[in-house]
């Protein structure tokens, strides 16, 4: 029996990906453009960059956190 694969487009990598997600002093942003609200709490700054980056298909940075 085959595998199948439900929902995949044949689409090339730079049309799909939007930017690089990251957070910096508990600010979620990305490259593009998009940029979240200071939290309080560090998870809350990661569950709002990781949401972005579901919902428009962008990548999260590596370290995916920075305290610079």
């Amino acid at each position: 029996m085959g595998t199948a694969v439900l929902g995949y487009l044949n689409e090339s990598v730079e049309a799909t990906l939007s930017g690089v997600v990251t957070v910096v002093h508990r600010t979620p942003g990305c490259t593009c453009g998009w940029v979240g609200r200071r939290r309080i709490a560090l998870f809350l700054a990661r569950h709002d960059a990781w949401m972005h980056a579901v919902t428009r298909g962008c990548l999260p940075g590596v370290p995916f956190v920075t305290s610079r």
